[in-house]
């Protein structure tokens, strides 16, 4: 069985994402940074939910463990601030975490 990680599922694209790549061969996991936001969501009791912090990396080791596939589909939204240098880190720390986990193929929505 394969392994999804889905950053962003509880946005408008991942949160239609989510129930399309649910499948008996599949596990998919969403990664988030408060797992309130997963409940009351159709498919939350069919999702592993993992907690990290894109920002500062915290838990990103762990979310990636297992995985085969990651969709990145989060971006910046603050006001004010160099949220493009936010993003930039924020990815870079997702691809980084990616490659040490060994992660085969990582799918970016860029924002």
């Amino acid at each position: 069985m394969k392994t999804i990680l889905v950053t962003g599922s509880t946005g408008y694209v991942g949160g239609r994402l989510v129930p399309r790549l649910l499948a008996p061969e599949r596990a998919i996991r969403v990664l988030v940074r408060d797992p309130g936001r997963v409940v009351g969501r159709p498919w939350a009791a069919s999702v592993q939910v993992a907690r990290a912090d894109l920002r500062t990396g915290e838990g990103l080791e762990a979310a990636m463990r297992g995985v085969h596939t990651a969709y990145y589909l989060v971006h910046s939204m603050s006001a004010g601030g160099d949220f493009a240098a936010t993003d930039r880190e924020a990815a870079r720390r997702f691809g980084e975490a990616a490659r040490k986990a060994g992660v085969s193929h990582v799918i970016y929505l860029g924002g």
